[in-house]
């Protein structure tokens, strides 16, 4: 049996449709995303510019929603360290994208940002942020930004790629996705 080409995985796939939104809004915003020419896994999405050529920065884009029972959302350790040797040793600033199908919203913020430390109240417990456990780390949608809105369509694609059980899930708000708006 062959292997699946990378650009057919899932969650390959799921990733694109997720950086073509953000590359949209920052298209909009007159920073130009330059993209990796390579199939495959790479250091991170995209390296950006400003039309004034006064601002370069890199923004890395995860196509997944919030945890569903935690107010926060995170991703590997392996690239959070990466991400902080790229800032340490290039001086560049990273912005974190989530593009989250559940909530139909790209949230974010600069990765020093995110790494503030807080305390947030969660149904009676106190969390301190961030959190790693299991090889991920999480931050607080308390420090993030909004950023857009996902419309129906494109929210439904991605949840149709996505390895989450919506079907049994108690969340209003991804059920609410099987309804077209009116």
């Amino acid at each position: 049996m062959s292997a699946v080409p990378w650009e057919q995985r899932p969650e390959v796939r799921k990733g694109n449709i997720g950086e073509n939104i953000v590359d949209e809004f920052l298209k909009a915003k007159r920073v130009i995303p330059y993209r990796p020419v390579y199939d495959g896994a790479h250091p991170f999405d995209r390296l950006c510019a400003t039309a004034d050529k006064k601002t370069i920065f890199i923004a890395d884009i995860k196509t997944k929603p919030a945890r569903t029972y935690f107010p926060d959302s995170g991703f590997n350790l392996s690239n959070y360290g990466d991400y902080t040797y790229i800032t340490k040793k290039y001086g560049l600033r990273i912005f974190i994208f989530f593009v989250d199908e559940d909530a139909r919203e790209v949230y974010g913020n600069w990765l020093e940002e995110l790494e503030q430390p807080i305390q947030i109240e969660h149904k009676g417990r106190v969390l301190s942020y961030p959190i790693r456990e299991r090889g991920i780390i999480f931050f607080p949608k308390a420090n993030m930004r909004h950023i857009a809105q996902v419309d129906y369509t494109r929210a439904k694609e991605l949840m149709d790629l996505s390895t989450r059980n919506y079907e049994y899930s108690n969340n209003p708000n991804q059920m609410d996705l099987y309804k077209k708006p009116a």
